[in-house]
């Protein structure tokens, strides 16, 4: 019987991919990067599901499927001597040449790992960060304004220049355009890049920013004391908002608008 042995990795990925994987694993993130700390350096072939461990079970995002062959950087960015952004970066085999960041929503403390599988498989390199928090909630903003200016501005700077700079070392050219994709707290958060750091994007997708931002938060507070706590005597169920609230108030105000239709254009 022959005794089994290993196919050298040129053979096995083909010898573009093998040198792609010698070029990515040669990568120096922290001397490129600064104030960084490197969390893993790796190579990744399409179709691998990628367990994300560390990230907060809030988040629900414990594994991604990458649709791309990729060099993946993890790293937590120190923004100051109580705050850190924890950054992905994610480099394709085959790259269009451009950069595309991605943001999350709420009070999001969560890298949108979805969206940057769906970007790299689309050949745009990628970055996505925690938004220099985790999970969420904004528990971590209690006495420490760092993590506030983190969540307000400054992870989504420092990551989208991380990602330059790495794409730089790893592709030896600049990219053609970098774009940023966010809806609602990402819609803000390009808004603000867009003021406070034009260098930063060639192009911005704002779906609902959440502008006003602190009033759009109180205003959700401001139900609390109608619904009641969960443990009080006026709770209102989810179960029943969907359905006994949700049926009468199509009752009273759907024809308002015109036209029963399931949706109400007329609130007044």
């Amino acid at each position: 019987m022959l005794a089994p042995f290993a196919l050298p990795l040129f053979v096995l990925l083909g010898p573009a991919l093998a040198s792609f994987r010698e070029d990515c694993l040669a990568l120096t993130p922290q001397s490129t990067v600064a104030n960084s700390t490197g969390r893993e350096l790796a190579f990744v072939t399409s179709g691998t599901d990628l367990a994300f461990p560390e990230q907060d079970a809030a988040c629900n995002r414990a594994s991604q499927v990458v649709r791309a062959d990729l060099c993946r950087v993890a790293m937590n960015l120190t923004t100051s001597a109580r705050s850190e952004v924890v950054t992905e970066v994610w480099l394709p085999e085959k790259w269009n040449g451009r950069l595309v960041t991605v943001a999350g929503g709420g009070l999001d403390g969560c890298v949108h790992y979805e969206d940057m599988a769906y970007a790299t498989a689309h050949g745009f390199a990628a970055v996505g960060t925690n938004n220099g928090h985790a999970g969420t909630t904004g528990i971590q903003f209690l006495n420490n304004e760092d993590v506030v200016i983190d969540f307000s501005w400054r992870a989504l700077h420092v990551g989208v220049v991380a990602g330059k700079q790495l794409l730089q070392s790893m592709y030896k050219r600049p990219a053609t355009g970098s774009y940023f994709l966010g809806c609602s707290l990402g819609g803000r958060q390009g808004i603000k890049a867009a003021d406070m750091f034009p260098e930063d994007f060639d192009g911005v997708v704002a779906g609902a920013p959440a502008i006003d931002f602190n009033n759009l938060y109180s205003h959700r507070a401001g139900y609390l004391p109608q619904t009641g706590a969960a443990d009080s005597k006026d709770f209102i169920a989810p179960a029943v908002w969907k359905t006994t609230i949700h049926s009468e108030v199509l009752r009273q105000c759907e024809a308002i608008d015109g036209a029963e239709d399931g949706i109400i254009e007329d609130p007044a």
